[in-house]
């Protein structure tokens, strides 16, 4: 992963919400939901609980949370 995926998935994390945080990284919704679901494939992990409304991350998707938030510090 690069730094570009820690600042999405922290960004994803603090806004709760992936429209705001494409917003956020001016990119578009479709294109930060493709990407976060490239991460989940490279990486075999489940970011967010099914069905999410509103935005539940997984288990697995707060671990990789956290550990964003001290990548980008």
């Amino acid at each position: 992963m690069n730094e570009k995926d820690w600042l999405i998935i922290h960004n994803v994390w603090h806004h709760q919400n992936v429209t705001r945080a494409a917003e956020q990284l001016f990119t578009s919704q479709p294109v930060l939901s493709y990407r976060l679901k490239q991460i989940e494939r490279k990486l075999g992990v489940t970011l967010f609980e099914e069905g999410g409304r509103p935005l539940t991350f997984s288990a697995q998707g707060r671990y990789l949370a956290q550990h964003a938030a001290k990548m980008l510090h």
